[in-house]
């Protein structure tokens, strides 16, 4: 994400120079943005860009299919921290409640505790019907156990 200095935000928001200024103040203090390197050389005081904080929160996302799992471990900035892998046969209820565990375990033991409180959400995938399949909308497989009824 590209930094933008504080005048374009007031553009974007259409909100006053002092809210704005307050909401920023704020969001930096927060841990949620992060100030630039003044630029200088123009009329006036030096414009100040702000730009997201990559470690301002995470998040952790969960995706399931036919064949395998993954968790993604991913910034503030939406950059890819970490990605696990694994494939199976079909899923089972068990077998990715096993994973999941696992998986954010594995995932978290590089961040610190600040970080670790950072982390703010955790997304789920699942798609089972007229994913990848020209439209024909497939059904999970026999044996899918507890998760057939997502085919819907």
């Amino acid at each position: 994400m590209e930094a933008f200095p504080k005048p374009r935000s007031l553009v974007a928001t259409g909100l006053s120079n002092q809210t704005s200024s307050v909401i920023m103040k704020q969001l930096e203090s927060e841990g949620l943005l992060i100030k630039g390197t003044p630029i200088r050389g123009k009329v006036g005081q030096p414009s100040v860009p702000m730009s997201l904080n990559p470690e301002g929160a995470f998040s952790i996302g969960f995706k399931f299919g036919r064949r395998s799992a993954d968790l993604v471990l991913m910034d503030f900035v939406g950059r890819v921290r970490q990605v696990l892998r694994e494939n199976y046969a079909y899923p089972t209820p068990n077998e990715l409640e096993r994973f999941v565990r696992s998986g954010v375990v594995e995932l978290t033991q590089g961040l610190d505790e600040q970080q670790t409180k950072r982390i703010c959400g955790f997304g789920i995938a699942a798609p089972f019907r007229d994913v990848g399949m020209g439209g024909r909308g497939r059904r999970a497989p026999r044996g899918a156990g507890g998760l057939a009824h997502l085919r819907n």
